[in-house]
């Protein structure tokens, strides 16, 4: 759901926006457009370059430009607020024009990428607090009450001038396509920045003031994805005497994009203390092929209605009090479930109901007894090639295995069991169990197992817990080497028992398998460690976790 990670700057021909080429003699502009771009992308990332080109004359500053900033931040930082100043001037200047234009070649007309956020404001009102430069577990008063004065008078500039400014100047950056807003307050200021925009890729993350009273029938804005995660500002929720209710914002954001919108992830935390009324819309989506409703998000029967239709291709859905009852969908094409637990038979019904998916994931870690009844429904999943189980006990039991064994039409399996996160591992593996269950899945050709863990080899003494296996064993270490010799060892076993296994991940090692002739073997080709990229591979199959990038 992710956009671009990087978009090509904007082509000379509009970076100019209509003005007269400077310097009508030089060879460089002679040159077809098409061909000047293919030049000018190999200099793209080399900022040395890019500044003596600017220097050359107008025309070329805009080409230097194009590539410059195509992708800016504004943070709050000194940099950002200048930069900042100079398109809220050009914003001025479009307001005016009748053409919504500005007077000379912008810079705004080359932004593509906006990220907003303002994380330097947090540093500047820390560098403040006495806490940071004082040792003493006694702070002066006067020293407190001038960081409080400083940090108020930080807030001011940041709600009254810093905000309301990006939200002036975004509507007037005319081929802006990806639009990051963090720490933002939610309201009608921020729907008219959308309307009417050309953006295509919106991630929004911001917290609510006060109930939403958001106005509709605002202009359309042709997003195709859309990332929003909203929570409850602390004092406005705590003071609040009723239910929150977000509804009027989410409808007001909605109907700006629902003609257009392809892929929505939609995320609310509720206060904590406070029960959120349930997310509710009523509005009809008819491009949408990707949706993932976050864990803990209330949706109501409804909304879910609207969004869960025929035309969707991937879903990820909480299973916890699911708000209606889901049937087959038949144009789904990846299932992803998770959550705490499940509170009826409502996701195996889903599960059994759409045996045409061809992914499965069911995240969090889920009971042996719910993992077993949703294993033996996809036995009739005939088009199903990757699937992904997360067992909530510190063991797969044989049974289970088993159960797998006879899924011959997977592909790609992702199996994991105990805890998920962190350095504690209480998964023992032991993979000639696995393995001899697993050879019956003649098919498969990348096999991933994650959070495992092993005793160390006899005459190796760990001094911390056996959960705590790798906190001792980082890549490139001594005893990394000794661990991934021996992963090569199951890894072998594997390759010798899957014909057609291509990928291995064990015990955070990466293996990919090499044929020579009619010999087979694996060969290390990276590492996921605890704490660094343990996720990626799962990011690569799955797209569990980077729905938004």
């Amino acid at each position: 759901m992710a956009p671009p990670a990087s978009v090509p700057p904007v082509s000379f021909n509009r970076v100019i926006e209509g003005s007269s080429i400077a310097s009508t003699s030089s060879i460089l502009f002679t040159i077809p457009t098409e061909i000047l771009e293919l030049i000018i992308g190999y200099v793209a990332s080399d900022k040395s370059h890019l500044a003596s080109l600017a220097l050359v004359n107008s025309a070329c500053r805009q080409l230097a430009r194009s590539c410059q900033f195509k992708s800016i931040v504004l943070d709050y930082g000194s940099t950002a607020t200048k930069v900042l100043a100079l398109l809220s001037k050009e914003a001025a200047q479009r307001y005016r024009s009748a053409d919504r234009v500005s007077i000379s070649p912008s810079l705004g007309i080359c932004v593509r990428q906006l990220m907003i956020n303002a994380s330097s404001y947090w540093s500047s009102v820390e560098s403040f607090m006495p806490s940071t430069r004082h040792s003493e577990t006694v702070v002066d008063d006067d020293e407190l009450a001038t960081a409080r004065s400083v940090a108020s008078i930080l807030n001011e500039h940041l709600e009254h001038l810093y905000w309301p400014t990006v939200l002036l100047v975004i509507p007037t950056l005319p081929n802006l396509q990806s639009l990051t807003m963090e720490s933002c307050e939610l309201g009608d200021e921020v729907l008219d920045c959308l309307m009417g925009s050309s953006i295509k890729h919106l991630k929004l993350r911001g917290q609510f003031q006060r109930i939403p009273n958001v106005r509709l029938g605002r202009n359309s804005c042709p997003l195709e994805t859309l990332s929003v995660d909203t929570s409850w500002d602390f004092h406005s929720a705590f003071d609040h005497p009723g239910q929150l209710d977000s509804s009027a914002f989410y409808q007001g954001l909605l109907e700006l994009c629902c003609s257009s919108l392809r892929c929505l992830e939609l995320a609310q935390r509720d206060f904590p203390g406070k029960k959120d009324r349930p997310i509710s819309f009523d509005i009809k989506f008819p491009e949408l092929k990707t949706l993932q409703i976050g864990w803990f998000t209330s949706v109501d029967a409804r909304a879910v209605s609207c969004l869960v239709r025929e035309g969707l291709s991937s879903l990820s859905i909480p299973y916890d009090d699911p708000p209606s009852e889901l049937g087959q969908i038949n144009t789904l094409d990846t299932l992803i479930l998770y959550g705490n637990e499940a509170t009826g038979s409502a996701p195996a019904r889903l599960i059994k109901s759409n045996t045409q998916i061809r992914s499965l994931a069911i995240r969090h870690g889920r009971s042996d007894t719910f993992l077993r009844h949703a294993i033996q429904s996809l036995r009739y999943h005939e088009n199903l090639k990757s699937l992904s189980l997360i067992w909530e006990e510190n063991d797969i039991p044989e049974a289970s295995l088993e159960q797998l064994s006879f899924l011959s039409q997977v592909e790609v399996i992702h199996i994991s069991a105990g805890e998920l996160f962190g350095w504690p591992h209480d998964w023992f593996v032991d993979h000639s169990i696995i393995g001899g269950y697993l050879s019956r899945l003649v098919n498969l050709r990348r096999l991933i197992i994650q959070r495992d863990t092993y005793l160390p080899p006899p005459g190796v003494e760990d001094i911390v817990d056996p959960m705590r296996y790798y906190h001792f064993r980082k890549p490139g270490s001594r005893r990394w080497a000794t661990h991934e010799a021996r992963m090569l060892d199951h890894a072998s076993m594997y390759v010798r028992l899957l014909p057609r296994l291509e990928f291995i991940h064990i015990g955070q090692v990466l293996f990919t398998v090499k044929k020579n002739g009619e010999f087979r073997k694996p060969i290390v080709t990276g590492s996921a460690w605890v704490g660094e990229n343990e996720y990626e591979v799962l990011k690569e199959e799955f797209e569990v976790y980077n729905v938004t990038g």
